[in-house]
């Protein structure tokens, strides 16, 4: 996916293991890329909310957005679909993981 220069990309609720991982790419992109992603655990809400308002943030994100599923793009077929497969995904893969 291609974004614009101007728009900063964050990523968010990324486990332990990813800062090896972005150790080894973050190199391997450009300055300028670079320079625009923020990786978050779980300490996001901050940065987040100085780039979108609050209202328009779902509450599962921290945000207030209650619009109920009514005109609201993250209560679209799609988005719906998509949350379902994830929490499909996260309980399979929650079951079938080793005990620690």
């Amino acid at each position: 996916m291609v974004h614009p220069p101007s728009v900063p990309v964050l990523v968010i609720n990324v486990p332990a293991a990813f800062g090896m991982i972005w150790n080894i790419v973050a190199p391997m992109l450009d300055r300028n890329v670079r320079e625009r992603i923020s990786i978050f655990r779980a300490d996001y809400k901050e940065a987040l909310f100085d780039l979108i308002n609050p209202e328009d943030i779902p509450e599962q994100y921290g945000g207030s957005c209650r619009c109920g599923g009514r005109s609201c793009r993250f209560h679209s077929p799609e988005e719906l679909a998509l949350a379902a497969r994830v929490k499909e995904l996260n309980e399979k893969f929650a079951k079938d993981a080793p005990e620690m």
